[in-house]
């Protein structure tokens, strides 16, 4: 398709009007009284000649003119690219509520075409696999396949099994996860509607330095069990172990953990951050004026809670068939303002209690904590590297002389030949 690199040089098409004025603009023809005209047939062969040549000298001067203005515009040949993407994007083997149904109908009757979070990207479901998904892998992939400016719109919850190493930076695609079907539904339920289960065994061993942190984690189970939450905190195969502190970690516990238990450990060490930052958890903001940074570990983990900077807050793993939950700060005011707040409790209720009693909705995150960062910008590819369009400055150069050595031709030969003619 042709394309102009300064489209406002068209503005030079008014020229045109130049030769235009001036072929319409005629000197009035002297009238001579004549006794007959039979010897005038010839003549005025000749005239209707020079009146065709007239209109044709014209034609030549405005596609002159025309051409120079298109060369100051920039002509190039640009190749059609693909079109932006829209895709409704599924998960494999995930079964959507009535609301995920409405959603996925609307999007596609809306124009986005219905694909499988799989590879390849398949539009009909593929077989079932017993690994769990790469999610950010496949979305490196369809950022890498896809044209700049596509968009995907992710139905379906969120596992944090399909979610492994570091979140990516998207360059051309765009991607929104709406946490849409049977499990979302399932987590918005209170754990206060629930049918009675079997209390949730919380072990909470603290370090000497750790005691307050101890006694603050003690003080919002106490809080949930007040609640009329079943919460017990024992010594022997606990469901939830807080390991506070440099403090061993029982080979018992270690085993529970391997076996299906959940541990979460503190930060080791923390240094004061120079710029107080925030963190958001459940819709609320809240202070962090100390952290440790949180290296990678072996386990593929993904970031469920980061703060302002974008770093860590809570990470979380698999350890055999349990989880690990590391968090960047100590469960102290000192660190951060948390911990002093009923969103504190309200969070370890989402964890312990809606979590553990549907599998559906065990390690369920937050959409927002999951969806890859995009850079649409300078940082991002241009969408015309240079390279990828024809110059036709040079060929729009030759037709501009050619046109004009044309009228030149005309203004020459044409006068002198009406001349030899008439004579």
């Amino acid at each position: 398709m042709l394309a102009l690199a300064n489209p406002m040089a068209l503005i030079a098409l008014a020229a045109l009007a130049v030769p235009l004025v001036l072929h319409l603009i005629r000197r009035p023809v002297p009238s001579v009284r004549l006794g007959s005209l039979k010897f005038l047939t010839e003549s005025q062969r000749r005239l209707r000649s020079v009146r065709w040549r007239d209109l044709l000298l014209l034609l030549l001067r405005c596609g002159v003119l025309a051409i120079l203005a298109l060369l100051l515009a920039g002509p190039r040949w640009v190749p059609r690219g693909d079109e932006p993407a829209r895709w409704v994007v599924l998960l494999p083997g995930g079964k959507l509520g009535p609301d995920g149904l409405r959603r996925v109908a609307e999007l596609v009757a809306g124009g986005h075409d219905l694909h499988y979070l799989a590879p390849g990207f398949p539009q009909e479901e593929p077989a079932p696999t017993d690994g769990a998904l790469d999610a950010w892998s496949l979305m490196r992939e369809g950022d890498f396949r896809l044209p700049a400016g596509s968009h995907w719109i992710v139905v379906g919850p969120a596992h944090a099994d399909d979610f492994k190493g570091d979140r990516p930076v998207l360059r051309r695609l765009r991607v929104t996860w709406e946490a849409t079907g049977a499990a979302s539904q399932t987590a918005s339920i209170h754990p206060a509607e629930l049918p009675p289960a079997e209390p949730v065994r919380v072990a909470i061993l603290a370090a000497a330095d750790r005691q307050e942190e101890g006694r603050r984690v003690r003080a919002a189970l106490r809080a949930l069990a007040l609640l009329g939450h079943p919460l017990v905190e024992v010594s022997e195969n606990p469901d939830w172990i807080f390991q506070l502190g440099a403090v061993a970690l029982p080979a018992a516990w270690r085993q529970r953990v391997q076996q299906g238990a959940t541990l979460v450990t503190d930060a080791p060490q923390e240094v004061t951050l120079p710029e107080a930052r925030t963190f958001e958890v459940l819709g609320q903001t809240h202070l962090l004026t100390r952290r440790a940074d949180l290296t990678a570990q072996e386990a593929p983990e993904v970031v469920v809670i980061a703060d302002s900077a974008g770093d860590p807050v809570a990470a979380l793993s698999r350890i055999g068939q349990g989880w690990h939950w590391r968090f960047a700060l100590r469960f102290h005011p000192a660190s951060a303002s948390w911990v002093d707040e009923s969103g504190f409790p309200a969070w370890w209720q989402d964890q312990m209690l809606a979590n553990r009693r549907f599998a559906e909705v065990q390690s369920v995150i937050d959409p927002t904590q999951i969806e890859p960062r995009t850079e649409i910008g300078p940082s991002a590819p241009p969408p015309l590297p240079r390279g990828e369009f024809t110059d036709l400055r040079f060929p729009f150069w030759l037709l501009a002389l050619f046109l004009l050595g044309m009228e030149r031709w005309l203004v020459r030969a044409g006068p002198r030949g009406f001349r030899e003619g008439s004579a």
